[in-house]
């Protein structure tokens, strides 16, 4: 059966890091089928991160370092990653940028780029609303386990250097992402093991 583009929409979650992604992609990968069976189809870091398969890949975004090499129009990989469902989740917290470098080094600012991907994105899609699901830390405790994971992976990186560069506010361009008009979804505040869901006013 073929579904009408103008009921299909799209849930984009990027993350951020340290913002129990894992947690979160492991249970909707766990639920693909009942997923499916509700026309809702996901895709996470393993799909996402393949070799010359990420999303800047196959739908030929030109906000990367490196040169796209889509293997179907913008169009067919749509209706590729849809199938016969409604719904398309995409979960990868690398999309607006990665958290360390090759030398376990933290990239500040973090996520320089995210508005303009998120933007080219959306264009590419264009296949009903894009939503974005954006996950927020406490800025210390996410500073903490950040630097502790980029000392235990080899990384020298003094806490100066990150205390007085990342912007927690600008982690993901939110003023950046309203300029473009891209409509925001929902925004999840994590603080210790007690969540909130509130909805995005921006």
């Amino acid at each position: 059966m073929t579904q009408s583009t103008t009921k299909r929409s799209v849930a984009l979650h990027v993350g951020a890091h340290k913002t129990a992604t894992t947690h979160l992609q492991r249970s909707l990968g766990m639920q693909q089928q009942a997923l499916i069976n509700n026309g809702v189809r996901y895709y996470g870091p393993e799909n996402l991160r393949r070799p010359e398969r990420g999303l800047g890949d196959v739908f030929g975004l030109e906000v990367y370092d490196a040169p796209p090499k889509p293997r179907r129009s913008r169009a067919e990989q749509t209706e590729f990653m849809f199938k016969d469902g409604d719904r398309l989740i995409l979960s990868d917290e690398n999309f607006g940028g990665v958290l360390q470098d090759k030398h376990e080094h933290i990239h500040t600012p973090l996520y320089p780029y995210s508005a303009e991907r998120v933007s080219a994105l959306a264009t590419a899609i264009d296949s009903g609303p894009l939503e974005l699901f954006v996950g927020l830390r406490n800025p210390a405790s996410f500073l903490s386990s950040a630097y502790s994971q980029a000392l235990l992976g080899g990384g020298k990186l003094h806490l100066r250097t990150i205390l007085t560069q990342i912007r927690w506010i600008r982690c993901f361009g939110l003023v950046g992402l309203h300029a473009f008009g891209l409509p925001l979804g929902w925004v999840m505040l994590r603080s210790g093991c007690r969540k909130n869901i509130i909805k995005c006013s921006v």
